[in-house]
This record gives structure tokens, sequence and C-alpha cells, in this order.
């Protein structure tokens, strides 16, 4: 999921995540896209663990996840990767 350009890659932006995950291109993320991703990217787990977390990043509980919930948990996963 890398980009490369004349030989640099990067990873990609937040923005890009997230249109890779909203596959139905609603400006947020259901259970079922994000049930889909994680697995696309070889992250399965249990039904109830995926509803866990997605319950986890859904932080204003209205059922699914916005373009700012979505970057909350990208910041906490990169400051976790970085420990």
């Amino acid at each position: 999921m890398s980009q490369c350009c004349h030989g640099q890659c990067s990873m990609p932006t937040v923005e890009q995540m997230f249109a890779m995950v909203d596959t139905d291109k609603n400006g947020s993320i259901s259970f079922e896209e994000l049930a889909a991703f994680m697995e696309s990217i070889g992250q399965c787990c249990s039904r109830e663990q995926g509803q866990e977390m997605f319950n986890m990043v859904d932080t204003n509980k209205d059922g699914s996840i916005d373009f700012e919930e979505f970057k909350a948990l990208m910041v906490e996963k990169a400051k976790h990767d970085s420990q």
C-alpha cells in the first residue's frame, strides 16, 4: 500500500487510507467495510472482536466511523507503533 515516486516510498496518507476503507464512498466507514478491509490486509479476527474494536473507534456512537474518528485511531496507532 505504499506509493513510490522516484525511488522514494511513502505510506498512504490518512485521507487515502480512509478512502480505501470507505468503499461505498459515503463519507463514513461501516462495520462491514472495516471488517472487509481488515480481512483484506490479513488482520482477521472474530466478529465479536471486530465489533469491539469498531465500537471503541466509533466514539460518538452513531454506528459508523467518520473521518475524524478514523484519524484519531491512526494517530494512536502511530504513537503505539513508534514505541
